[in-house]
């Protein structure tokens, strides 16, 4: 099943069109600028909703904006709410601008496609769209975004992040995850299942990790210009310089991999 709005069409349009799916729909527009002569911004929202029959996966492709999932117990919809902006050089063009861009969602039988549809990069006009996903704890979620801060809270499965440009944050995670950033900082707090694995890295930025003490892994911590510290941590097998960490956390039956090409990186226990 594919849901998506039709180019040339306002964004704000998408709700509409699942209404059916999604149980419910808003959508409004805030159009405003500093003159017909200068710069101005064009704004809408939209909201999203789908019942879901079985576990699946998320899949959200982003372009440029925040992106925001939250689990919410119980739940066994995913909503996707946000905002699209369009800045251009007058009211006119930044309005019009809201007809170029939505979001297409995608459903099949074991995933759920969620992404950006804008013009080419070459653009004169700027789109943003912030995204507000809402998912049952248990969803599997990827996340692949080219610019903007990435934060994700309560996800109790599997995670995978590969953000372009921007900060990513784990707020009380407990599933296997992967993230990375190529540009900016990453903060973690967490817990890795029995086995789990957590591979985090950065090109350019800071790592801060916290989880709990008794954590079971074998753990790499690496910063290519920067260093590495850890607190409240407990490793046999040690091996530790200004900028490695390598070790066994308990039994190691998990593996956690830390890297930052250029930034400290902080190993707390909590």
């Amino acid at each position: 099943m594919r849901h998506s709005a039709p180019r040339r069409t306002y964004l704000g349009l998408v709700s509409v069109l699942l209404a059916a799916a999604a149980g419910s729909s808003s959508c409004f527009a805030d159009i405003f600028g500093s003159s017909a002569e200068g710069p101005a911004t064009a704004e809408e929202t939209f909201d999203i909703g789908i019942e879901l029959a079985a576990e699946i996966r998320v899949r959200l492709f982003g372009k440029n904006g925040n992106v925001t999932v939250t689990a919410a117990p119980g739940s066994d919809s995913l909503t996707v709410r946000g905002v699209v902006r369009v800045t251009a050089e007058n009211d006119e063009e930044a309005q019009r601008g809201l007809m170029d861009v939505w979001v297409d969602v995608d459903q099949f039988t074991s995933e759920i496609i969620v992404q950006t549809a804008q013009p080419s990069t070459r653009d004169p006009r700027n789109f943003v769209i912030d995204y507000e996903i809402t998912v049952p704890p248990f969803m599997l979620v990827t996340i692949l975004n080219v610019a903007g801060d990435i934060e994700v809270s309560g996800l109790g499965s599997e995670l995978f992040i590969e953000n372009g440009n921007g900060k990513i944050t784990l707020n009380d995670t407990f599933g296997p995850a992967r993230a990375q950033t190529r540009n900016g900082a990453i903060a973690a707090r967490l817990e890795l299942p029995f086995g789990g694995q957590l591979r985090l890295s950065t090109g350019n930025g800071e790592i801060d990790l916290a989880i709990p003490a008794e954590t079971s892994a074998d753990l790499l911590a690496t910063a290519g210009n920067g260093t590495v510290s850890s607190s409240n941590l407990f490793f046999s097998n040690l091996f530790q310089t200004d900028n490695v960490i390598s070790g066994r956390l308990a039994e190691g039956l998990g593996f956690i991999s830390v890297a930052s090409g250029n930034g400290d990186v902080t190993l707390v226990g909590y």
